[in-house]
């Protein structure tokens, strides 16, 4: 018992110091925004069912101080009123041009093909692929330009702040910050060419049109559950630099409303994070159990009782709680968040089980009232 808690100290106090490491390379990394005119940026913006984001998200992207961008929208087969709203915004401003999706065909996903279409309509040097639950400060396209720019790179995304309304979303929205958190070097990203050494956030990105071309754009991932990860690790692949950053300062998202609605967002696309291997799916399971859950149970049963290694299995409770509260709070979440993370883990290893029973062993999940398999 005392070895394994051992271990469990050792390992949190390495996902601490990898956090720490990540934190400060995300402010190394991060240049300030320069205000200039070229090249040209189209901004593409997928929409299925969006009436409640759309408006926001072309408001704020309207606002932008750098000058030469179009901002292209595709309605993808809304049932709510997103058609109309576009309608009503390219008509109200030249700069936004929007469009009716075709029909799925049946070997593409649904976002994927959106922005394939997209895509093919934009005439920019540089593509940037956002979601319409983000709102974006006036220098998001400038920052994005200017660190593309600076760091030669070829691909560049970014941590949006995220935007929490309710307690169902606070315990599953958080642990999208773990691969930097528990796996990734940030530092590398730029440096190694390993595509496995890459991280994205489909709701920003942002690709060199001709590098975005060359690594074969949406077709070559068009049945890719997490198509940014799969987009990132393709650049690279063509030995392209991909860069990875903080943009808490430039955008924001609320991914998800309510637990339900969060919870069935993360469930189509955890299994496919991980490549829908169940080796690495039963690895991860065994990872955050032995090293975050476990250990909690252990001091628990201790306290309670009154004997047992109370203090040992307290030191790799106190260093992830540590390590937790550092990570969310950069990332500008409130630092009670982290008291959440028993029920936040437990909650990710229940949809990492249904991830893989619904898209890897089942008929699919099914999203925006769309089966996703």
């Amino acid at each position: 018992m005392h070895i394994y808690l051992e271990l469990a100290s050792v390992t949190c106090l390495y996902f601490l110091l990898l956090t720490l490491v990540n934190n400060f390379s995300f402010r190394k990394l991060n240049i300030p925004p320069i205000k200039f005119r070229s090249p040209k940026v189209s901004i593409l913006i997928p929409a299925r069912d969006e009436e409640r984001n759309i408006r926001a998200c072309l408001d704020s992207l309207l606002k932008q101080d750098y000058t030469n961008y179009e901002i292209l929208v595709m309605d993808d087969n809304s049932s709510d009123a997103t058609a109309s709203i576009l309608r009503e915004y390219q008509n109200a401003h030249p700069r936004i041009k929007a469009f009716t999706g075709k029909p799925l065909p049946p070997e593409w996903l649904g976002k994927h093909f959106a922005c394939h279409q997209l895509a093919e309509k934009a005439d920019g040097d540089f593509f940037m692929f956002t979601d319409a639950d983000t709102t974006h400060q006036p220098k998001s396209v400038s920052w994005a330009l200017t660190n593309l720019l600076h760091h030669k790179a070829d691909f560049l995304s970014a941590y949006p702040r995220q935007t929490i309304g309710s307690l169902g979303e606070a315990i599953v929205v958080p642990c999208m910050y773990l691969a930097t958190s528990l796996f990734l070097p940030v530092w590398m990203m730029l440096r190694c060419k390993n595509p496995l050494v890459s991280f994205a956030i489909g709701q920003f990105v942002v690709v060199r049109r001709e590098v975005f071309k060359l690594a074969g754009g949406y077709e070559a991932i068009k049945d890719c559950l997490v198509d940014d990860i799969s987009m990132v690790r393709n650049i690279k692949k063509a030995g392209f630099k991909t860069l990875f950053l903080d943009g808490k300062d430039f955008v924001t998202c609320r991914m998800y409303h309510g637990y339900g609605e969060a919870f069935r967002g993360f469930v189509k696309s955890l299994y496919a994070a991980l490549d829908k291997s169940l080796v690495r799916l039963l690895a991860a399971i065994m990872l955050i159990s032995a090293t975050i859950i476990l250990p909690l149970i252990i001091l628990a049963k201790a306290w309670i009782s009154g004997s047992g290694p109370v203090y040992l299995a307290a030191l790799p409770v106190i260093i992830f709680l540590t390590m937790w509260t550092v990570s969310l709070v950069e990332r500008r979440m409130p630092a009670y968040y982290a008291l959440l993370y028993p029920a936040q883990f437990i909650n990710l290893l229940a949809i990492a089980v249904v991830s893989a029973a619904q898209t890897g062993y089942g008929k699919g999940a099914l999203w925006k009232r769309r089966l996703v398999k």
